[in-house]
């Protein structure tokens, strides 16, 4: 939320990137592993459903080209901010998931992805 309000549009758009990223995936995975093992319905059926959703993916989509596309425009300084904003948001995120692990004693865990966005 920093990040928008006192950086310019791109370093805004790439710090908010993670949150949609990580919910869709997380959305996704969590439906097909839940579908594969037969949990019909399954406890957490309306939040999997609000990020597996096709508009939901569609919206990570959108503002994952976004902010490709901001980085494609902005100069090597902004592109830094971007990166560094967007690291910071992951490392955030996966915090916020590691938490409730961490606090039971068990391993952390981390989330990896393939698409490269700045």
């Amino acid at each position: 939320m920093a990040a928008t309000g006192s950086e310019p549009y791109a370093v805004g758009a790439a710090a908010v990137l993670p949150c949609y990223w990580l919910y869709a995936a997380v959305g996704s995975a969590l439906t097909e592993k839940a579908r594969d093992a037969g949990l019909d319905p399954h406890p957490y059926g309306d939040w999997l459903a609000t990020y597996d959703a096709p508009d939901f993916q569609l919206a990570t989509e959108r503002a994952r080209d976004i902010v490709d596309r901001a980085a494609k425009t902005a100069d090597p300084a902004t592109r830094k901010r971007m990166r560094d904003a967007f690291m910071r948001a992951c490392e955030l995120e996966l915090r916020f998931f590691a938490e409730p692990v961490r606090r039971a004693g068990a391993r952390s865990f981390a989330v990896a992805s393939t698409h490269r966005v700045v």
